[in-house]
């Protein structure tokens, strides 16, 4: 030991460790330190959180130095340094609200900017953009034509809403209705699957087809479902048509016989007079 040197080796091997456990907070590109991040409403770590980052870095490694902090306090002096500069962490329902609201904040306002576009609501609805191709017969030559635009799709529960954008010019198109009535089924490109993207092919009832490309896999997913939930309650409603159908007409079938037979048991057993026998009677003659 040196003259001036006045740690023990036990200083000297908690400052050791101290040191050690400080710098793994800046690897993984300061990935202990991004983990705290979040509580505090922060999602990325951009170029003033990494400042901040050094900062807090050089005065626990004074505070190391000086004997004051041991290794299994570094987290809670990083987490009273963040305290410092943005205030008490959020509880983990508030941090996710204010992750969220950060993160749809650049979409809300391109949504903006595109209502006051087109002219169309696309806020506080499903929608996504993507290329469009459609294949239209021409009334008059009987040929089919191929186009191909920009669009913007809106997924509804029971169509989808089109809104086309012009390649070039980059203007409103015009809109076109879906209806998932019209639809006699739709394809999946397959090798889609495997990346994040996809195209889907429409198939109309009336022989045309509206293919989408490039859309995004989450909103193939979205379309899809809805579409299904469309055909299930459509399958509902026609099964229970045929059921109050099926019903209604086995109810109009009455055996005039049958009741008439029916009836002369009740006579026999006392269960009805001879009076209301004969009303039955009756009646079931007449219909019959």
């Amino acid at each position: 030991m040196g003259l001036f040197d006045k740690k023990t080796d036990e200083e000297k091997r908690i400052e050791s460790e101290a040191l050690k456990e400080l710098d793994t907070y800046k690897e993984d590109t300061f990935f202990k330190f991004r983990q705290l991040l979040p509580l505090y409403g922060i999602s990325n770590m951009g170029f003033s959180e990494t400042r901040f980052f050094n900062t807090c870095f050089k005065k626990i490694k004074k505070e190391i130095k000086n004997n004051s902090l041991k290794s299994n306090e570094i987290k809670g002096r990083f987490t009273e340094l963040l305290n410092e500069k943005y205030g008490e962490p959020m509880n983990q329902y508030e941090a996710n609200k204010k992750l969220q609201e950060e993160k749809l904040k650049p979409l809300k306002e391109n949504e903006k900017k595109l209502e006051e576009k087109f002219n169309i609501k696309f806020q506080n609805r499903v929608w996504f953009k993507c290329a469009i191709e459609e294949r239209k017969n021409s009334t008059f030559t009987n040929t089919s034509r191929r186009e191909v635009d920009n669009a913007y799709v809106f997924i509804e529960n029971n169509y989808l809403e089109i809104l086309k954008e012009s390649v070039f010019l980059k203007s409103n198109m015009g809109t076109r209705k879906i209806y998932f009535e019209n639809v006699a089924g739709i394809d999946y490109d397959a090798r889609g699957k495997l990346h994040l993207s996809s195209s889907l092919i429409i198939n109309l009832k009336s022989a045309d087809f509206i293919q989408l490309k490039n859309v995004p896999e989450n909103m193939v997913n979205a379309i899809d479902s809805r579409y299904n939930s469309f055909l299930h309650h459509k399958n509902n409603a026609t099964q229970n048509t045929v059921v109050i159908e099926k019903t209604s007409s086995e109810s109009d079938k009455v055996d005039p016989m049958k009741k008439i037979k029916e009836a002369k048991e009740l006579l026999d057993v006392g269960a009805i007079t001879e009076e209301e026998f004969d009303k039955i009677k009756a009646k079931y003659l007449k219909d019959f």
